[in-house]
């Protein structure tokens, strides 16, 4: 469970293990920063994979800082995390409903480690078919099955024709959407 807590004066020293054998400038500060503009930034923090997760609020919307890891931390799949929650905020917004965090996080966890075991590979939410699928109208969680038939069966069928896409072509699908 990913549970976000105020930065506050008595944190700077569990926070700072963190900040110690970080190769990144400025980042033996960043607590003190936090702290500092606690007022504006509104930060809280969490530990996850192994890294340290600071989110901030401002301006009505949450923003991550990029994970800090631990001793012991994986930054990927702290990116993973923050990118899965991300997803799963916005489109819980555009659908109005209630997002579940935990759940999202557990079930991306089961996903990553079973995948291995039939040759995938570890993946995380994607906000541009997510964010197209909501737009369309998207009433089911069967649109996901339908988008991977969909491109499992292009894939074997016009194999050939996509081979020939151009990768800034595909790039300008995803920005657009």
């Amino acid at each position: 469970m990913l549970t976000f807590t105020p930065v506050t004066q008595r944190d700077i020293a569990r926070l700072r293990r963190y900040y110690k054998s970080c190769e990144y400038q400025l980042c033996e500060y960043s607590a003190l920063v936090k702290l500092m503009w606690r007022s504006h930034l509104h930060p809280s923090w969490a530990e996850g994979a192994g890294c340290l997760i600071v989110r901030n609020f401002i301006d009505g919307q949450y923003c991550f800082d990029y994970p800090v890891p631990g001793p012991d931390g994986d930054e990927d799949a702290a990116l993973g995390m923050i990118e899965s929650l991300l997803c799963g905020a916005s489109a819980s917004r555009m659908k109005g409903e209630e997002f579940n965090a935990d759940q999202e996080l557990i079930a991306q966890g089961v996903g990553n480690i079973l995948l291995p075991l039939f040759g995938g590979v570890p993946a995380t939410a994607a906000i541009a078919r997510t964010s197209v699928a909501v737009k369309s109208g998207q009433q089911t969680r069967l649109t996901s099955v339908f988008h991977s038939v969909f491109l499992l069966a292009s894939m074997f069928l016009l194999g050939g024709v996509m081979a020939r896409l151009p990768l800034s072509a595909l790039a300008g699908v995803l920005m657009v959407t």
